[in-house]
């Protein structure tokens, strides 16, 4: 039997996004998850991981066209992005 719930997780490889992904998963829900790198060992067998740097343009609109057709219950966002190359200096470095 299919879930009526459906969630798309973006920046689920470890952490927050994992731990969310597992939480739904548990609860009979169908995820779509996605991470830059390898899919997580220990995740959820029944998730279906899509592969996404969320920094990279192609891979968006290669996601959004991936996933046009399908809606979402919950969509949560969890990919955090690199900001620009000042960002995180201390005045006078």
């Amino acid at each position: 039997m299919t879930s009526p719930f459906s969630a798309l997780i973006i920046g689920a490889s470890r952490g927050i996004g994992l731990g969310i992904v597992r939480q739904l998963s548990m609860q009979g829900w169908q995820v779509v998850a996605t991470c830059r790198g390898a899919v997580p060992a220990d995740s959820p067998a029944d998730t279906q991981w899509l592969k996404l740097d969320i920094n990279q343009q192609d891979e968006r609109i290669a996601l959004k066209e991936r996933l046009l057709s399908q809606q979402f219950d919950l969509i949560f966002i969890n990919a955090g992005v690199y900001g620009p190359a000042h960002q995180g200096r201390c005045p006078g470095e």
